[in-house]
């Protein structure tokens, strides 16, 4: 799970911020753990999500430790497909 950040150049990755020791049980509870609105793994990522887009330079932190991606090296999958065709 991620948001466009940067004027929508970049994606950052909810996963990646939201890990830390803190909350390791919440990070291998699995992906639906995300849809867990009071869980610390989101309040987590949301928090850095506030931090990126209020700070350049945290963007460019965030660049360089991986917390985000270039949009244009991400390759995005339908979630559902046709079954007909």
């Amino acid at each position: 799970m991620g948001a466009l950040v940067g004027d929508g150049e970049y994606i950052f990755d909810f996963a990646k911020a939201g890990n830390s020791q803190n909350n390791a049980d919440e990070t291998n509870a699995g992906p639906l753990s995300w849809f867990d609105l009071a869980s610390e793994l989101l309040k987590n990522a949301v928090a850095a999500f506030g931090d990126l887009r209020r700070d350049g330079a945290e963007l460019l932190r965030a660049i360089e430790d991986g917390r985000v991606i270039k949009r244009a090296d991400v390759s995005c999958l339908p979630l559902c497909q046709d079954r007909e065709s």
